[in-house]
This record gives C-alpha cells, sequence and structure tokens, in this order.
C-alpha cells in the first residue's frame, strides 16, 4: 500500500465506529 493509504483507512474506520455509536444513542 502507498504511504498514507493505511492511515485514511484507519481514519475511516474511526469515523465510521463513531457514526455507529452516535447512532446507536436513544
Amino acid at each position: 500500500l502507498p504511504a498514507g493509504v493505511f492511515d485514511q483507512l484507519v481514519n475511516l474506520k474511526e469515523l465510521y465506529l463513531l457514526r455507529n455509536e452516535l447512532t446507536s444513542l436513544p
């Protein structure tokens, strides 16, 4: 993988998890 791509994937995963946490709030 080119440099920086892995960091972008990690950032996307973090945003995805954060969004799931926010949408799972009552």
